[in-house]
């Protein structure tokens, strides 16, 4: 009998594939734990919120924690892009770019360029009811999903959860025509209007 076919081998193809359903594993429980609001929930995916208005970042955070989310704030785009920088990376970014829409493209564009899982995190975009940018401008810089003004706690948890479950079925290498969608929990509906600041 050849040594190499060994009953405790494993082959290495199906080491992959373990790793793989891992991923979906932790991925399917962050999801599920985010919304059902469970304060014994093991999972809580990190996100990163930031805003250049002190009120808008406030009601951001506190949408995104009753999302279920672990929430980093930073004070603007820029400080956000040195916290991803130095911290371990983040599952989502929410970054409002009503106030300095050049400032959230230029760091935008330079989260992207990091190597990675840093590089590679989820954007989202808090836009204006009448954006001030073409939605091709932020696309192109980086972001996956905008999320119009006044926000809402349900369209904004569907907003993030379809970045990230985009994202998880473009990294795993899945059978065709099979995605990887989560359970649908149920949500509650709670409507925040994020107040527009004024650039000084």
């Amino acid at each position: 009998m050849n040594a190499n076919n060994d009953i405790g081998e494993i082959n290495p193809s199906t080491r992959t594939r373990q790793k793989a359903d891992e991923k979906k594993q932790g991925l399917t429980e962050g999801l599920q734990n985010s919304t059902h609001h469970n304060k014994h929930a093991r999972i809580k995916l990190r996100a990163l919120v930031a805003s250049d208005c002190p009120e808008g970042q406030q009601q951001l955070a506190m949408t995104m924690e009753q999302c279920g989310y672990h929430v980093t704030p930073a004070f603007n785009t820029l400080e956000a892009f040195y916290v991803v920088q130095l911290s371990e990376p983040f599952d989502i970014i929410v970054l409002d770019t009503t106030v300095t829409e050049t400032a959230s493209i230029k760091n935008a564009l330079h989260i992207r360029a990091l190597m990675g899982r840093k590089g590679r995190v989820p954007i989202i975009g808090i836009v204006g009811s009448i954006p001030c940018l073409d939605k091709g401008q932020l696309m192109d810089a980086g972001f996956n999903e905008l999320c119009p003004l006044p926000i809402q706690q349900n369209a904004l948890h569907h907003i993030c959860k379809r970045a990230l479950v985009s994202q998880m079925n473009n990294m795993l290498d899945k059978p065709a025509g099979k995605e990887f969608v989560p359970p649908e929990p149920p949500y509650t509906t709670l409507t925040l209007s994020v107040v527009e600041c004024e650039t000084p």
